[in-house]
């Protein structure tokens, strides 16, 4: 049994297996067969009495003997294993060998070069090429462009700042607007500048990145919390740079 791999698509590259394999079988292809022979006998006689060249007579009988004897009559049975899907797996029989053999040999050394490139260059599971096909790339530069805190408590509190004091700053004030900020270079800076005196944040009870629970107004939570310890969590000894 011959194993092709893909990475999306094996109920769609099954059909088309099948599809081949069933045209094969018919007499209208046995017909296809033989006048495609007898042509081509014709061609070569018109090619020989215009050159008399014997070697057309070697190089027609060698293509005709790889074409019937090597790529079309040997049937192989083809296992498709769709890499993205682990519960599909499609099997064909009385797939040619021309067609089994190079997806095969194709498909094995584009899975082996993934695959060896994800032994050494070790990623989370949702970016990898060989489970998540396409989206490998999507991911990963997300990932390259963009960061979460692993500081669960500071997260928390980032949230409900944004939440509460960010989009109060964008909808109720307009102090600066979506826009702005998403072309911000230094967006921190920017949702940090002026914070209200008024609005707040309720810090929950167990919350070890601020120093008590309970109500904190924005201008305190930026000023005496996230700006400090933001730049403390994303630098060298911090829980994210770690």
């Amino acid at each position: 049994m011959d194993t092709v791999y893909v990475l999306t698509g094996g109920e769609f590259l099954s059909n088309i297996f099948n599809g081949v394999a069933t045209m094969l079988g018919t007499t209208e292809w046995s017909s296809m067969f033989r006048i495609a022979a007898l042509v081509s006998v014709m061609v070569l006689f018109a090619t020989y009495l215009r050159g008399h060249d014997p070697l057309e007579f070697i190089k027609f009988i060698a293509f005709f003997i790889l074409l019937t004897s090597i790529l079309v009559i040997p049937k192989r049975t083809v296992q498709i294993i769709d890499r993205s899907d682990a519960t599909s797996i499609h099997t064909v029989d009385n797939v040619p060998l021309g067609l089994a053999a190079p997806a095969k040999f194709i498909t094995g050394i584009g899975t082996a070069l993934t695959e060896g490139f994800e032994t050494i260059y070790h990623t989370p599971d949702s970016v990898t090429y060989s489970k998540t096909g396409m989206l490998f790339g999507a991911n990963l530069v997300g990932t390259t462009t963009d960061f979460m805190f692993r500081n669960g408590d500071l997260a928390e509190l980032f949230s409900e700042y944004v939440r509460n004091c960010v989009v109060g700053d964008i909808l109720l004030n307009h102090k600066y607007s979506f826009q702005e900020l998403m072309n911000s270079t230094d967006p921190y800076s920017l949702i940090f500048s002026n914070p209200s005196p008024l609005r707040g944040v309720m810090v929950p009870y167990g919350n070890t990145a601020a120093t008590r629970e309970g109500f904190w107004t924005c201008q305190e939570l930026a000023n005496n919390v996230l700006k400090s310890q933001l730049n403390a969590d994303a630098s060298a000894g911090g829980k994210t740079w770690d």
